[in-house]
């Protein structure tokens, strides 16, 4: 069933461990320190304002004192990130540096909107909305993976949301080249079993993870803790590796969506979509599908919930009027001619009279003349050429 905000507190979850702030925000020419953001593994995130720009931004500072390595995956991410071309559902990277001995940083668009993970805590999200947002992230996956590189560590905290409410795929700090990774880096709750095992990352183990992560936009949380409560970190990662992926039970989601997501989620690699194009294909039909349904029910009466994926066909107009190339309706009757073929044959002995009364004969049928009405005046001017 669906989890509202409200049915998390009853809820016995993976508890963030994400350690506080544990460093003072540098200082960094040209920008000024408004407040924290946030806090992970091996960096902090701190609200500045550009000045030259009179603009907020994130700025990302490595903190060794938390993780001898911290200075070295800030500029692994901005290598990363280098390689990666422009689009519109990557954080894009706007200047980095270095503020003092292990203070690398990186600077980034702000992304006011928060993340998925306070998303999943404040709203429940549609089956349409929660495919248009997956729709966006597989493509930008597509571009990360043309590449040749795996996100690795695709979670709700990992997708933020500008202030126009659209998502944004960062954190590239654990990615890695698709060709292998020697080191295992993941999220329990959002990843995939090849992840938890120390086995080679994929495209598909992206896959799995975004797919895990549109599921709990549905569900209210990650979806094996969704289907199986479990009580501690070491029993969500055995029952991601042993059991099956949890159903949904949500009746507003149709089960080709839900068939689609668990497609995606499929413990053997090999079993889920063949890259992220074709994951990011089936989402878009998917997505038309669920669009078309929903511009299609009636007033009354909601149209049956079954879809074919695979094999999408365009929205039907509704009876009684027809659909012009631009696409809107015409709002004219149909002919009653057409309606009603008796009423066409009830015509027929008018015209054979006026094809008599025309001089025509039925063996060469012609159009009749157009009648002439006569007004008074011009009646009696003809009366009187007449009489003359």
């Amino acid at each position: 069933r669906m989890l509202t905000p409200s049915m998390w507190k009853e809820r016995i979850m993976i508890k963030n461990t994400s350690p506080p702030l544990g460093s003072e925000p540098p200082t960094i020419d040209g920008f000024t320190f408004v407040r924290p953001i946030g806090s992970g593994s091996t960096a902090n995130v701190y609200l500045y304002r550009q000045l030259d720009r009179n603009r907020p931004v994130a700025v990302k500072v490595g903190n060794v004192a938390r993780h001898p390595q911290a200075s070295a995956r800030i500029a692994h991410e901005a290598h990363i990130l280098g390689l990666l071309p422009q689009h519109p559902h990557i954080l894009p990277l706007l200047a980095m540096g270095t503020a003092g001995p292990g203070l690398n940083y990186l600077v980034f668009e702000y992304a006011s909107g928060g993340n998925c993970h306070s998303l999943l805590r404040t709203r429940e999200t549609s089956c349409a909305d929660m495919l248009r947002l997956g729709v966006k992230l597989a493509d930008a996956l597509c571009v990360v993976h043309r590449a040749g590189i795996v996100h690795r560590d695709i979670k709700p905290g990992n997708v933020l949301i500008t202030a126009a409410g659209e998502p944004m795929l960062a954190d590239f700090g654990t990615a890695c080249s698709i060709y292998g990774a020697d080191d295992a880096c993941y999220s329990i709750p959002w990843s995939a079993p090849e992840s938890l095992a120390h086995r080679k990352p994929c495209e598909g183990t992206d896959m799995y993870s975004l797919a895990a992560l549109l599921y709990a936009l549905l569900a209210g949380a990650s979806p094996f803790e969704y289907g199986y409560r479990p009580r501690s970190s070491a029993q969500l990662r055995s029952i991601i590796l042993s059991q099956p992926v949890p159903p949904l039970n949500h009746p507003d989601v149709p089960e080709p969506v839900e068939l689609l997501l668990r497609r995606a989620m499929a413990k053997n690699p090999s079993d889920r979509f063949p890259s992220m194009p074709d994951f990011a294909l089936e989402l878009r039909r998917a997505d038309l599908l669920v669009s078309s349904k929903r511009t299609m029910l009636s007033p009354v009466a909601e149209a049956p919930t079954g879809m074919a994926i695979s094999s999408p066909r365009s929205a039907v107009p509704p009876r009684g009027r027809s659909t012009t190339r631009s696409g809107h309706a015409d709002r004219n009757r149909r002919s009653p001619w057409r309606k009603t073929p008796m009423a066409a044959l009830s015509a027929i002995p008018l015209l054979l009279f006026l094809i008599v009364l025309a001089g025509t004969h039925t063996d060469s049928v012609q159009m009749p003349e157009p009648v002439h009405i006569l007004d008074a005046e011009e009646s009696n001017v003809q009366a009187r050429m007449r009489i003359s």
